[in-house]
């Protein structure tokens, strides 16, 4: 069996870069490195094993991918990806088994919803293809009790955006697409489900992220009459008051916060004062 062409690239780059590979469930492992992810945080199932038998290929070969961490249940991985992202503010990946295992998340993914936690939150999905001879197709009578109507709508008030992967084509715009709206602003969860036979299919001319395609987006600077009549009320405030939210997310924000705070002798609130 071959492996991926040429390995991901590292961190990303402008130039635009292709490899193709055997099964799908490669291309996912490669293109979470090209992302920055460290980590999966995985409760297997049924469905999880191309991702699995991909990783185990991969990390004999010495090719980039994120390590898997087994956790006992869903809420313990979605909380820990919850917190590396409070940490690192990058997001990673948590991987659960299709209908039931996306429901022992509902917990965390509220708590990394409430958060503001950017999370790539995925789980397997019934195969499409019957036992006709397609790999990664029903094998057991197990999979007509997973198969639900609507399996993202289990999660749908919790999530960014929502995915099937059903094309390996497809592969490189939903994790593009993933990882670009959990990390943005309003950060926050976001779901892909993978069919088992699509993760075992190959994919072709895979394209990988450049800086263009990962860098987060810019938010639009305050015009300057705006920042000079917010200053001027400010100072001729008698008891001001900074209501700051949550603007600690960002521990960016601390620093000048609490230089502005000292300047003008005024408390600061967050949003559950």
């Amino acid at each position: 069996m071959t492996l991926t062409q040429q390995p991901a690239p590292s961190p990303a780059t402008d130039l635009e870069h292709t490899a193709s590979f055997s099964e799908t469930a490669e291309a996912v492992l490669a293109l979470y490195a090209a992302h920055g992810v460290d980590y999966i945080f995985m409760n297997p199932g049924t469905d999880t094993f191309p991702l699995q038998e991909a990783y185990a290929r991969r990390m004999e070969q010495g090719l980039p991918c994120p390590r898997a961490i087994m956790c006992i249940h869903e809420h313990v991985a979605v909380s820990a990806a919850h917190g590396y992202y409070l940490a690192t503010r990058r997001p990673q990946v948590v991987q659960v088994h299709v209908d039931l295992g996306t429901i022992n998340a509902g917990g965390s993914l509220h708590n990394a919803q409430r958060a503001n936690a950017g999370v790539v939150f995925t789980a397997g999905r019934v195969p499409y293809a019957s036992t006709n001879g397609v790999p990664g197709a029903m094998d057991s009578g197990i999979f007509f009790y997973q198969e639900q109507l609507d399996q993202a709508g289990i999660v749908r008030n919790f999530t960014k955006w929502q995915y099937e992967l059903t094309r390996p084509e497809s592969v490189s715009f939903a994790l593009e697409r993933a990882f670009q709206l959990a990390a943005n602003e309003p950060a926050g969860p976001v779901y892909l489900t993978y069919p088992r036979d699509i993760m075992m299919l190959p994919a072709n001319d895979v394209r990988f992220p450049n800086a263009r395609r990962t860098n987060r987006s810019v938010q639009p600077a305050l015009p300057e009459e705006v920042v000079r009549d917010v200053a001027e009320r400010l100072a001729n405030a008698e008891r001001p008051l900074i209501v700051a939210g949550r603007s600690g997310r960002d521990t960016e924000s601390v620093g000048p916060l609490e230089a502005l705070s000292t300047v003008l002798g005024a408390p600061v609130l967050d949003s559950y004062d």
